[in-house]
């Protein structure tokens, strides 16, 4: 008995790490996109005084540089309503709408509160599964992102991650493992 419970402690570590190194690996090699992507922008705090934080603003910054870089027609930026009082989506618009995009190429979800909410919401607008996407987030946090439009059909799903590392995202890494496989096997 302790040896079959060593066996399977042994393959839950391999697996472990294995899956982690592919989040990271796929998380930090950014695809290219074409001019006919979206770009969905998934959010996260924003500050009491309505600022963006740190975090999202290099979400925005990734998802300003691809609109610039790629001329694609549309932004979609995507999150709830944060404990501190506003629409994550709300002030993500206003962000890339003060770095110079037109307000008519950003569309806001402020249902977005979860990322397979956010995949959810893009998929009862946008029935083309061969529609091109880019998903922005942490790049512990691409993987799951696209997995969670691809379970709903979509076949062109890329990634890119936000240039922006902290101390918690070794913390987030370690729990992508779970959100990851519970995405895989529940969605």
């Amino acid at each position: 008995m302790k040896k079959v419970l060593k066996i399977a402690f042994l393959v839950g570590v391999f697996l472990f790490i294995a899956l982690e190194i592919n989040i990271v690996i796929d998380g930090l090699s950014d695809d290219p996109i074409s001019e006919n992507a979206t770009i969905v922008v998934l959010g996260t705090t924003v500050h009491e005084n309505g600022e963006v934080s740190d975090r999202l603003k290099a979400r925005l910054d990734e998802a300003f540089s691809l609109f610039q870089k790629y001329k694609t027609n549309t932004i979609i930026v995507s999150g709830g309503l944060g404990k501190e009082g506003h629409y994550e989506g709300t002030m993500m618009k206003k962000y890339l709408v003060q770095k110079g995009i037109d307000s008519d190429k950003i569309k806001v979800d402020n249902q977005g509160n979860t990322t397979r909410l956010t995949a959810v919401n893009f998929a009862s607008n946008n029935e083309n599964l061969n529609q091109e996407i880019m998903v922005v987030s942490q790049f512990f946090h691409v993987k799951r992102s696209k997995l969670a439009f691809e379970k709903l059909g979509y076949k062109n799903v890329k990634g890119s991650h936000a240039k922006y590392f902290e101390i918690r995202d070794f913390y987030s890494l370690f729990r992508e493992f779970f959100g990851y496989l519970k995405y895989y096997f529940v969605y």
